[in-house]
């Protein structure tokens, strides 16, 4: 596929996605999230997709930074494995007016083969200053699958943030996760998987705060 063609088809895919990332944080107070967690104030709801047993996480809380800040740390995929537990590795492959096709490698869990995953990011604006910034897997000729890794298929992943009146630099962060592992993988065992990428937003905000300290000393 042309370069131009590449670009064109991954507009309309994030498209698609921002507006479903947006209805489902719109509707997440009538829909069937549990309360999983809330450490150091960070909620972790979980909701379980009745044919397939798999999980959807959202984490949410403030993070005590700008959103644009917390944009452009989410996206400096080299430092990812700093905060993100569950990431080994992660490199951006290509990048065309603000769409990242990004390669993550993530950790082993247990025995089973690594996952890799490829996907395609772009941050939507609203009037309001709420940043969409949205991703979901696809294939690149530039990075195609590695035979040793089972590439695990991202539906969506998404950061919502939402700044806080009269708190400039504080905003309301919100991370949303519909993945499948693909390959053989307990359900237990990823839900559990699922639940701590629910933790990279107390996970960020402590790295971005551990950051800014470091710049202002």
């Amino acid at each position: 596929m042309a370069s131009h063609n590449r670009w064109s088809l991954y507009e309309n895919i994030l498209k698609d996605k921002y507006r479903e990332l947006r209805e489902m944080y719109l509707q997440r107070h009538v829909d069937t999230w549990k309360l999983d967690k809330d450490d150091e104030g960070i909620k972790i709801y979980t909701k379980v997709d009745e044919e397939t047993g798999l999980k959807t996480v959202r984490g949410e809380g403030v993070i005590n930074a700008p959103a644009q800040k917390i944009l452009e740390t989410a996206l400096d995929v080299s430092t990812n494995a700093d905060w993100d537990t569950t990431m080994e590795a992660g490199k951006m492959v290509e990048s065309h007016n603000n769409y990242h096709v990004i390669y993550n490698i993530l950790k082993r869990i247990g025995l089973l083969a690594k996952r890799e995953v490829l996907t395609v990011f772009h941050s939507f604006h609203e009037k309001d200053g709420t940043i969409y910034g949205v991703g979901t897997s696809i294939e690149n000729p530039l990075q195609p699958s590695v035979s040793s890794y089972v590439r695990a298929h991202v539906n969506i992943a998404g950061w919502i943030l939402e700044p806080i009146e009269g708190r400039p630099d504080s905003t309301y962060v919100t991370y949303i996760l519909n993945a499948d592992p693909k390959g053989s993988i307990p359900k237990t065992l990823f839900n559990w998987f699922v639940e701590q990428q629910g933790m990279n937003v107390l996970n960020l905000g402590k790295y971005m705060e551990k950051k800014l300290r470091g710049i202002e000393n």
